[in-house]
């Protein structure tokens, strides 16, 4: 595989990204394009943890060019940093000489990084993605789960939420990144005042308090992928964008993965779906 890394935010510390493609990319002859956003809860994660996912790679396989970025996380920052963000790299998107085709290019994110994708996909003036997959999407922040408080009857990831400390967190850390502190860090997860704070932000720089509120008509054709036992994000996440975009009548398809929890783990057990998906980007990128 070759990658790039790229600097598409020039502020104090730069905000990255990495350009992977089977093979060296020929400007003269643009690829089919996949931005691929991380997961992390909007706390953690990086841009490294999306090139051995199953989907980019039968991209990849295809000739096609991935994109992985960084984002600004939470608490250090908010919506309206992540959001400048998204308009940096849609400018470094339309500016891009590296042999990528902003005329064929689609969206996804895992987890929070479909979070980040509603944003990019509700304010992007420019590019136009042609479709969108959301991988166990982090999307329904303004809901119940995100604003009931855990106790050790939840767990995430078979861990009981009153066990959640830092250290559990800090290898998902982006590279260079201080380490965020444990009050801090309970603010957002065990306490589950994660929804409250996101709302708030969201509200302060869109208007809205959750993501799923700014979507309308001309949002893309998308593919969900969900696990029916995922823990850490719950089902109706997906199923709430599902319906949100049943009433604006964008083609939608929500595949429920029964049993499987939060990461698709091991991703070779999901192959039919995640080739569905696949094939759903492949389609529309070539309208």
């Amino acid at each position: 595989m070759h990658q790039t890394t790229e600097v598409y935010h020039p502020i104090d510390p730069p905000v990255h990204l990495d350009i992977l493609s089977s093979k060296p990319l020929d400007p003269s002859h643009p690829q089919p394009t996949l931005v691929y956003f991380h997961g992390g809860g909007l706390t953690a994660g990086s841009r490294h943890v999306q090139a051995q996912a199953l989907l980019p790679q039968l991209l990849l396989a295809e000739g096609w060019a991935i994109v992985c970025p960084d984002y600004r996380l939470l608490p250090e920052s908010g919506i309206p940093e992540i959001l400048q963000d998204l308009h940096e790299l849609e400018k470094w998107l339309l500016q891009c000489k590296a042999g990528i085709d902003v005329s064929r290019l689609v969206m996804a994110g895992s987890s929070a990084g479909a979070f980040v994708s509603l944003l990019a996909l509700t304010s992007w003036q420019s590019v136009k993605p042609r479709a969108f997959y959301s991988q166990y999407g982090m999307v329904d922040t303004a809901g119940e789960w995100y604003r009931r408080r855990k106790d050790d009857t939840t767990v995430f990831g078979n861990i009981p939420a009153s066990a959640l400390v830092e250290d559990m967190f800090t290898q998902y850390f982006q590279p260079g990144r201080l380490q965020i502190t444990a009050d801090a860090l309970a603010v957002l997860v065990p306490d589950s005042r994660l929804g409250p704070f996101i709302s708030k932000s969201m509200k302060a720089a869109t208007g809205v308090e959750g993501p799923l509120d700014l979507i309308g008509a001309s949002f893309p054709p998308t593919i969900i992928i969900h696990g029916t036992g995922d823990s850490i994000v719950p089902l109706s996440d997906s199923r709430a964008l599902q319906a949100t975009l049943q009433r604006v009548n964008v083609q939608v398809r929500l595949i429920e993965a029964e049993g499987a929890e939060h990461g698709l783990a091991p991703q070779e057990n999901y192959r039919d779906a995640l080739t569905e998906a696949a094939c759903f980007l492949k389609e529309h990128a070539a309208i």
